[in-house]
């Protein structure tokens, strides 16, 4: 039995990427999506792509960048299938390459338990992901068998290899090669008793 359910962010929760959605309401949209469309074909890292996003939204102010959040594209199952998760005693988790606000919000949002997300020192991709995932797990006192973990790129690879399920969404990069592929996130719901 599940214990903690692990979700990326952006293409998951979020069936884009919030920055674009924050940074399309604000008529920056193309200039954002640029920095996905590059991190996509391996020419920036995921550092760039964040500091490049941020970099736009401090053209704005903080008023200005709360009222775009509003426009985040999330997934239209994701609040409903993070309460029935919950409803089964099934914690919940965002792990993402974005900042702060934006983990903290969809954590709010959705009404997901823990955040984990990318700083000024720590890039959320990858070891680092595996790394936020795994103390939590150590905190809750659980197996990793005990998680199900659902992502959609590369940079979800360690923490779908870690848990005792790895599952896909809306897959880019070839990763629906190596793990289940599911259509939509209510079927996560079939994973679990």
């Amino acid at each position: 039995m599940f214990k903690l359910a692990v979700f990326d962010q952006d293409g998951v929760l979020v069936t884009t990427d919030a920055l674009d959605d924050i940074a399309e309401s604000l008529g920056k949209g193309n200039e954002s999506r640029s920095y996905t469309e590059r991190l996509m074909a391996k020419q920036i890292s995921l550092r760039e792509v964040l500091v490049g996003k941020l970099a736009i939204l401090e053209n704005f102010s903080k008023e200005e960048v709360e009222k775009a959040m509003q426009n985040i594209k999330y997934d239209p199952e994701a609040k409903e299938t993070i309460q029935e998760l919950k409803r089964k005693g099934i914690k919940t988790m965002v792990v993402t390459g974005s900042d702060k606000i934006i983990a903290e919000h969809t954590k709010k949002i959705l009404g997901m338990d823990f955040a984990a997300y990318s700083d000024d020192k720590t890039t959320m991709e990858d070891i680092e992901k595996l790394n936020a995932v795994a103390k939590i797990v150590n905190e809750m006192g659980i197996d990793k068998k005990e998680v199900l973990a659902i992502g959609n790129a590369e940079s979800d690879r360690e923490i779908l290899t870690y848990a005792g399920k790895g599952l896909v969404v809306r897959p880019v990069q070839g990763i629906e090669k190596d793990f289940e592929e599911i259509k939509s996130l209510k079927e996560i719901l079939n994973y679990v008793r």
